[in-house]
């Protein structure tokens, strides 16, 4: 041999330790991707509910407008322009839920005159009604009405007895 030949090394590897390799390769995908997956699930959780809360407000608003513009329309004194409810004994992740059924159930009041809305009605709307939240029975209990051009109710939320 010469001074300027040069030996080519050749890596001969077994079927069997390819298939190890691969294997390894494979689970190292597998587990990184499941790692990812929980790291960012968390996130993807909070911005779905902060999506859903923003839905909510976006279709309140357009209800409260709409409400708005036809009690200008008709010139009434003082309309009542907003709902506001205050939950207490709820977990919140069912809190947005029951809030978006409470205020289903008080839609119809915005746009009359305050001096119109009576906080006997609210309470005899919600105290004691059975909804669902969370895919379980809750009974709500009204503990204060206010009425000014808002209406705020705070009502506590129980578990409902079993019939």
């Amino acid at each position: 041999m010469s001074g300027s030949a040069r030996w080519v090394r050749f890596h001969v590897v077994s079927w069997r330790r390819l298939l190890a390799w691969l294997a390894v390769f494979a689970l190292g995908t597998t587990a990184g991707s499941t790692w990812a997956t929980v790291r960012i699930g968390h996130q993807v959780d909070a911005l779905a509910r902060q999506r859903d809360l923003l839905e909510q407000r976006a279709a309140d608003l357009e209800t409260r407008m709409e409400k708005l513009q036809q009690s200008l329309s008709e010139r009434r004194r003082r309309p009542l322009r907003s709902i506001e409810v205050k939950l207490a004994g709820l977990d919140p992740a069912d809190e947005l839920t029951l809030v978006r059924e409470i205020r289903k159930l008080l839609q119809g009041l915005i746009g009359r005159p305050v001096d119109q809305v009576d906080p006997a009605l609210v309470a005899q709307i919600l105290d004691g009604r059975l909804v669902s939240a969370g895919g379980r029975a809750v009974s709500l209990s009204l503990r204060q009405v206010w009425v000014t051009d808002s209406l705020t109710v705070w009502v506590d939320v129980r578990a409902a007895l079993p019939r």
